[in-house]
């Protein structure tokens, strides 16, 4: 991945699905992995896309699992809705690849901050 001299961020979305996966670096531009993750997905028959779902279907997700690579300058946190199903085949994809599991990372995406706390957002809309 191409350095960059900010932190920067994408996500990626599975197609008529609830789960997504969001990629943070501080040092690492991830750009460049979002568009990984969709192609190397497209040739199992996974549409993940970098954009998001305009079906006017609201977000649930919750954190299915926080993972980096080997040496922890990428950081990619999993969210699914339901039974999970596809954010655990995402993050046990990532695994399988090396990336290893992390502690929970709170990520403003699937978080607000209410009352001295971080708790699930209860609905994130998608834009469209």
């Amino acid at each position: 991945m191409p350095a960059s001299a900010t932190p920067t961020t994408c996500t990626v979305y599975l197609s008529g699905q609830d789960a997504l996966v969001e990629w943070a670096s501080s040092t690492y531009n991830v750009a460049a992995a979002c568009q990984s993750w969709i192609s190397l997905n497209a040739q199992k028959g996974e549409p993940w896309t970098g954009e998001i779902p305009s079906d006017g279907i609201p977000f649930n997700d919750t954190p299915v699992w926080s993972l980096a690579n080997t040496d922890g300058t990428v950081t990619a946190s999993v969210l699914d809705d339901g039974g999970q199903v596809n954010g655990k085949g995402a993050s046990e994809g990532l695994i399988s690849a090396g990336w290893i599991e992390q502690p929970p990372v709170i990520h403003a995406a699937a978080f607000e901050h209410s009352d001295h706390a971080w708790v699930p957002k209860a609905h994130r809309q998608r834009s469209g």
